[in-house]
């Protein structure tokens, strides 16, 4: 059993060709992409959709792992994005309490 964190997993992959991106909100998730473009290096939500043709390729030889990937690298990224915007809405919620009882307070 082993484990790395990405700074670690850079210096075992970059040199092979693959870029180690993290995957918002979760220190333990990353996608490694093979030859990404400078572009591709930037994560948004459509990666999930739209992976590398090399990573594409990679991942077809071995369909259950390219299913698993997916969907735990996706559950992962949208979990992270409705927290996200929980704790906004929670802020707001609070700044409207606060203003609504500044308004009763004065009058």
């Amino acid at each position: 059993i082993v484990s790395y964190g990405l700074t670690g997993l850079r210096h075992i992959f970059e040199p092979l060709g693959f870029a180690i991106v993290p995957l918002p909100g979760k220190s333990f998730a990353f996608l490694a992409e093979f030859r990404p473009s400078q572009s591709q290096q930037q994560f948004t939500s459509d990666r999930f959709y739209e992976p590398t043709e090399a990573n594409a390729r990679l991942l077809q030889e071995a369909p259950l792992l390219y299913i698993a990937a997916f969907e735990s690298a996706r559950s992962y990224y949208f979990q992270d994005e409705s927290l996200q915007r929980t704790r906004w809405a929670l802020g707001l919620d609070e700044e409207l309490r606060q203003e609504r009882k500044k308004l009763t307070q004065t009058g």
